[in-house]
């Protein structure tokens, strides 16, 4: 069971950043996993909250000593909504890593910003500590949750890919009996 736990921190640090698969899909994996009983519910939430305060961390901390990555995620945006982010850390700091925290897109910009610009290393870890404590239980609850529909919806696309698969099966029969019936039994 401990290394359940360890794959889930190692995902979860690593989703949207190195793993190209969006951080909230891991979490929604990992919630999905949970209801199946791959790992308990509350555990959980602890060691993705850990790993993705630890990830985000640390590329606050890398960032702090200047980082070619802010450069590639600033030239992957608009100067203007860059400076407009960049104005908003400074004036505040603690809210906007708080709400870029729930922005798709712009998390690592976030952290990336806070580092180069020198923000307190205590409001950092407070602001992004205090929304992973609503964005990590919240999205594993939401995989949780849907456990139930997304089986069903896997066992309807089974049923459904069954279905195709005997109609193609009677189609290729179909087309075999008529290419035989006029290639040995029409008299020409």
């Amino acid at each position: 069971m401990l290394d359940t736990y360890l794959g889930v921190a190692v995902a979860t640090a690593l989703g949207g950043l190195v793993i190209p698969i969006p951080e909230e899909a891991v979490l929604l994996l990992v919630g999905y996993g949970t209801a199946t009983g791959l790992t308990t519910f509350w555990p959980t939430i602890v060691v993705c909250w850990l790993s993705l305060l630890c990830s985000d961390f640390i590329i606050f901390s890398l960032s702090r000593h200047g980082s070619r990555l802010l450069f590639r995620v600033q030239n992957r945006i608009s100067q203007t909504k860059f400076h407009t982010y960049e104005e908003h850390m400074k004036l505040h700091a603690g809210k906007t890593i708080f709400v870029l925290r729930f922005t798709p897109g712009l998390r690592l910009l976030s952290m990336l910003l806070a580092g180069s610009r020198h923000i307190k290393t205590r409001t950092f870890i407070y602001a992004d500590a205090l929304a992973l404590s609503i964005y990590v239980p919240l999205a594993i609850f939401i995989g949780f949750h849907f456990h139930a529909n997304l089986t069903r919806i896997i066992t309807q696309v089974q049923a459904v890919r069954h279905a195709l698969s005997l109609i193609a099966v009677l189609i290729v029969g179909i087309l075999i009996v008529l290419f035989v019936r006029k290639r040995f039994f029409t008299n020409s």
